[in-house]
């Protein structure tokens, strides 16, 4: 570790982080920890791959600086902003979106414009979260500090404390398989039920015996990247519901981490989208959004790439009797064009994606059946921006532009944008 003294801290730049210059040789770098304004002493964790830099004493604060409620904080990389007030990180998100819709959308907006439709709210809220594994005489679950070391997290504030029951209970359930078990990490989900644990880990013959504890009502394993959780002990939990809404069957891949905030901005779609003849949902996973919006579209079709949530969809859909909702599986991509075909057009199209922009090919396709508004949730401001820009360049117009803070202290912000052709 190497310290550095008098650093300045000049703007923020990617997301939670500040540009920086140090004094004595004029070196920019990018350092975590800081605010705007401020003057430093930082120390840089060198790795073989990356050089991480981080605020350890501060000779000049900014206004907005405060003392971070939690004791993990700042060693606990999982929340980067809790050194600055809720407010001062509502403004951070604004401006990380009007900086990213400016680079690759080329709208040039002020930063008042982006509403706060769920503003930063801290303490207790995730419902969902991955945590980072490492046998140490016994099973260390948490996530990494600056250093890239494991830091365990008996108290997290940011979890729902019924996550964190959970984790305690699938760390002293592992205890007996010690270091012949190969876990990577471990996921926690709440459900209706109660709560679910995911396992990234080898086939372990001993995992299949395994009993199911107490703070637990499923546990699974999934044993490669991208690859769907088998049941292991208990059964699946629906998914948590949003507002009134209860989508899914099967928990994994599904569940919102704030169904809480999740309501919010579904109400702020809803009051966007209005009455309206026909919807597409896009991407439309297990359906939240698209059983919300039921009671007020007309003909809906909703396609996914995820056969396991079509299906769900499909069937709450017929449990709810939205006869004129119809799921289809498959990329959008490749359904969009079948759309087409068949001379199907909507007035309103909703888009939820992933983290990967979807291109241009998906975009005009999308843009084709589009008979009037676009609605584009991006949980990767970047990647939903490059998709926007698309329909800049086509004549669309942003009529309303906000952000859901899911994850607070984290600088991660769902982006929500309305576009609209001209006239």
């Amino acid at each position: 570790m190497i310290l550095r003294e008098g650093v300045e801290l000049l703007r923020w730049f990617s997301r939670d982080k500040c540009l920086a210059r140090e004094e004595a040789t004029g070196e920019t770098f990018l350092v975590r920890g800081g605010i705007p304004g401020e003057r430093v002493t930082i120390a840089e964790h060198r790795h073989a791959w990356r050089t991480e830099r981080e605020v350890v004493a501060v000779e000049r604060a900014a206004p907005h600086r405060i003392a971070p409620a939690c004791s993990h904080a700042p060693a606990c990389t999982g929340c980067s902003l809790l050194h600055i007030d809720e407010a001062a990180e509502d403004d951070l998100l604004r401006l990380t979106i009007t900086e990213v819709l400016a680079r690759f959308a080329g709208l040039d907006l002020a930063p008042d414009r982006i509403e706060a439709i769920v503003p930063t709210r801290r303490g207790g809220t995730r419902v969902r979260a991955r945590f980072a594994a490492r046998f140490d005489g016994h099973w260390l679950l948490g996530l990494r500090d600056a250093a890239g070391d494991l830091l365990p997290l008996p108290d997290c504030r940011a979890n729902h404390p019924a996550v964190q029951r959970a984790l305690a209970a699938v760390a002293a359930l592992l205890e007996p398989l010690g270091d012949t078990l190969a876990l990577a990490s471990v996921e926690v989900l709440l459900g209706d039920t109660g709560a679910a644990a995911i396992l990234d880990a080898d086939d372990h013959p001993s995992l299949h015996q395994l009993p199911l504890p107490d703070g637990l009502v499923a546990l699974g394993l999934r044993t490669g990247r991208g690859t769907p959780p088998r049941l292991l002990a208990g059964a699946w939990p629906r998914i948590l519901p949003v507002g009134d809404e209860q989508a899914g069957t099967v928990i994994e891949g599904w569940q919102h981490p704030h169904p809480t905030a999740a309501a919010t901005l579904f109400d702020w779609v809803a009051d966007r989208v209005g009455t309206v003849p026909s919807l597409l949902d896009a991407t439309s996973g297990a359906g939240s959004l698209t059983l919300r919006l039921a009671a007020q579209s007309g003909r809906i079709t909703a396609v996914d790439a995820a056969w396991e949530a079509v299906q769900a969809l499909q069937a709450t859909a017929t449990r709810l009797g939205h006869s004129h909702l119809e799921a289809r599986g498959g990329k959008i991509e490749t359904v969009a064009p079948r759309l087409l075909a068949q001379g199907l057009r909507f007035h309103t199209t909703l888009i939820n994606p992933m983290r990967a922009s979807l291109g241009p090919v998906a975009m005009q396709a999308l843009a084709d059946l589009t008979e009037q508004r676009l609605l584009y949730l991006a949980p990767a401001p970047r990647a939903g921006a490059e998709d926007i820009g698309l329909l800049v360049a086509a004549g669309w117009r942003a009529t309303a532009i906000g952000f859901a803070n899911y994850h607070p202290g984290t600088g991660h912000a769902m982006m929500a944008i309305c576009m609209e052709r001209d006239p």
